[in-house]
């Protein structure tokens, strides 16, 4: 994981994040790094990202590197969140908000956690899903995002983490990790009492 010293994985976030915002000049390299989306195509892109899992002691955690190398390749339109000027982190789940709050935008008012959107609705049993289809589920949410005006900056490499620290979901440390993304897009609903209030008054008409 990433502590003071940067992890080998980060490097490759970093690197594939800045290929892709290029408009020219790495058509080999990101055809290559899309082809690590499926087990069938996935040798492709080898050469390009197992050098950096060294970290890995996992065949998962290897496959789960080539899916998030692939996903940033791939939805190229996402804004990188900026770490600097001290504004941290975001997490995968609190980016998820942002998209809701996006896709609300000129819909509703304000955003109801009772009657959840297209986003809440595939988050709602991502924590139960293995690997590879948790996979897919987070391309879908990133292929939405993609194809907006403006669509909200994407944290990259606490998307990575998220999905490399997967786990097969029995050990404490993987259900933590596959239930974080739920609990950080509920957590920044900042659901006060006059929304609380607005929002049973509708119920009840």
């Amino acid at each position: 994981m990433v502590n003071k010293e940067l992890a080998v994985w980060y490097h490759l976030i970093k690197k594939v994040s800045w290929i892709a915002e290029q408009e020219s000049g790495y058509a080999k390299e990101i055809s290559a790094l899309r082809r690590g989306n499926s087990p069938i195509t996935e040798h492709y892109a080898y050469p390009y990202v197992l050098p950096y899992a060294t970290d890995f002691k996992s065949a998962d955690q290897k496959t789960a590197l080539l899916r998030v190398a692939a996903m940033l390749a791939e939805y190229r339109d996402i804004p990188t969140f900026d770490r600097g000027n001290g504004a941290g982190y975001r997490s995968f789940g609190s980016w998820c908000y942002h998209l809701s709050k996006h896709l609300a935008e000129g819909k509703q008012a304000v955003l109801n956690p009772d009657k959840p959107d297209v986003v809440g609705q595939r988050l709602a049993y991502l924590h139960t899903q293995p690997l590879e289809e948790a996979v897919l589920s987070i391309r879908r949410l990133l292929a939405l995002a993609n194809g907006l005006q403006n669509p909200p900056s994407l944290d990259k490499y606490n998307l990575a983490k998220t999905i490399i620290y997967w786990g097969n979901g029995l050990s404490p440390a993987s259900q933590n990790n596959r239930r974080q993304v739920l609990r950080d897009y509920y957590s920044s609903f900042n659901y006060t009492l006059p929304q609380a209030e607005e929002n049973s008054s509708a119920d009840e008409q």
